[in-house]
C-alpha cells in the first residue's frame, strides 16, 4: 500500500497531518498511522474532521491508552477531548484544537486488531510493513440492513408517531422523524444502492436524488406538517421495501393497512 500523498490535502489539515507524522513516530510504541473518512474519499473541505487510526504495539497498548490524552496534546493547542463510548468505541479519542479550530479523531488500535476494522484506511506512515499488510486485509462492505427486522417494527413505530401527533406531542414527533430517517430510510437506501454511509451523514452527496425525496419527511411544528411527514416516511419505506427482495419478506399486510388507516384518520 502506497502512503497518502499529503500534498493533495488542503490546509490546515495538511499541516496538522505533517505535524503528527513528524512527532508521533518518535514514540517507539507506535507502529503505524493511517487516515479514514473524507480525506481518503477525496472530498475533504475546510469543515472536515481528520480521522486517524493509530496502530500500537500490542505489548504497550494499555500504557498508550492511559497516556493518549497527553500524547495528542503535543500536536497543538488542544481545547478538550473525550473518549467515544457514546458511539460504542472507547478506543476513540475525539479532540478539538484551536488556532486553527480543528476537529481531530484518533482511534488507538492494537496492531493485532487492525484487520478487524471496517472502514477503508489510507496509510500515512508505518514503522515497518506489518501495518500496511494488515490495512490491505480490511474490506469495506455496504451496510447490510436486516430487512425483516425493520418490517417487524416499522408499522408499530408509525402508529406510535400517529398517537403523538394526535396528542400534540410536537417534539416527540420531530425526534421520531429523525430516528426513522437515520435508522430506517437512509440505511435502506444505502443498502439498495450498495453504498457505504453512517446515518444521514453526507446523504446529499452520496445519494442526491434520494436526499431530495427525504426532504418530504421534514416537518414543522404543526399537526398538518407532521402528519404529511409521517405519510412521506410511509411512502419512502414502501418504495425502498420493494427494492429489497420483498418476496423473501414476511410483510405484515394487516398491520400495514390498519396503521395507514389510523394515520389518515388523524384530525389536523
Amino acid at each position: 500500500m502506497e502512503p497518502l500523498s499529503i500534498d493533495r490535502v488542503i490546509q490546515p489539515h495538511k499541516s496538522f497531518i505533517e505535524l503528527v507524522v513528524k512527532s508521533l513516530p518518535l514514540d517507539a510504541r507506535i507502529i503505524g498511522i493511517s487516515v479514514v473518512g473524507s480525506i481518503v474519499n477525496g472530498i475533504v473541505d475546510q469543515y472536515s474532521d481528520i480521522d486517524f487510526i493509530i496502530a500500537v504495539d500490542p505489548l504497550y497498548y494499555n500504557s498508550v491508552i492511559e497516556e493518549r490524552m497527553a500524547i495528542v496534546s503535543k500536536y497543538g493547542n488542544i481545547l478538550t477531548g473525550f473518549s467515544g463510548e457514546h458511539v460504542g468505541d472507547s478506543r476513540l479519542l475525539i479532540c478539538l484544537y484551536d488556532k486553527p479550530l480543528l476537529h481531530v479523531d484518533y482511534k488507538f488500535v492494537s496492531l493485532d486488531d487492525v484487520s478487524k476494522e471496517t472502514s477503508q484506511s489510507q496509510l500515512v506512515w508505518e514503522r515497518d510493513k506489518r501495518f500496511s499488510s494488515l490495512l490491505d486485509q480490511i474490506q469495506s462492505k455496504p451496510f447490510q440492513m436486516k430487512d425483516q427486522w425493520i418490517e417487524d417494527r416499522f408499522w408499530i413505530w408509525i402508529h406510535y408517531a400517529g398517537t403523538k401527533i394526535a396528542r400534540g406531542e410536537t417534539f416527540e414527533v420531530l425526534d421520531f422523524l429523525s430516528f426513522i430517517r437515520s435508522n430506517v430510510l437512509v440505511p435502506l437506501a444505502l443498502a439498495s444502492e450498495e453504498k457505504i454511509g453512517f446515518g444521514v451523514r453526507k446523504i446529499e452527496t452520496i445519494l442526491p436524488a434520494f436526499a431530495i425525496k427525504l426532504t418530504a419527511t421534514i416537518a414543522s411544528d404543526n399537526k398538518e406538517s407532521m402528519k404529511a411527514a409521517v405519510e412521506a416516511c410511509i411512502n419512502l419505506y414502501l418504495e425502498l421495501r420493494a427494492k429489497v427482495n420483498p418476496s423473501e419478506l414476511d410483510i405484515h399486510k394487516n398491520c400495514e393497512l390498519r396503521t395507514k388507516q389510523f394515520i389518515q384518520a388523524i384530525q389536523v
